[in-house]
């Protein structure tokens, strides 16, 4: 039975770290422009739990239309701001 989960679990963890890595290359663009969007520490992890509670945070009509990456986005500027 986890076999059947993990399959689908797969293609959807490839879309957060997509997300996550296009999140971090857009900041240090922005760092090395002398503005970054957020100042997270070197290496910081959120578990499933805690990125629904911030996915949550974010108003449903928002939700429903924002793309994993604008939301990861949305999130660590929120999280870790400068």
């Amino acid at each position: 039975m986890g076999a059947v989960f993990a399959k689908d679990l797969k293609p959807m963890i490839r879309v957060f770290e997509e997300a996550a890595k296009s999140v971090k290359a857009e900041n240090e663009a922005a760092r090395t422009a002398g503005s970054p969007l957020f100042c997270a520490p070197k290496k910081y992890r959120m578990n499933a739990e805690q990125f629904i509670a911030e996915f949550s945070r974010i108003p449903k009509e928002r939700r429903q239309v924002q793309s994993v990456r604008d939301a990861w986005r949305e999130i660590v500027i929120r999280r870790f701001p400068c």
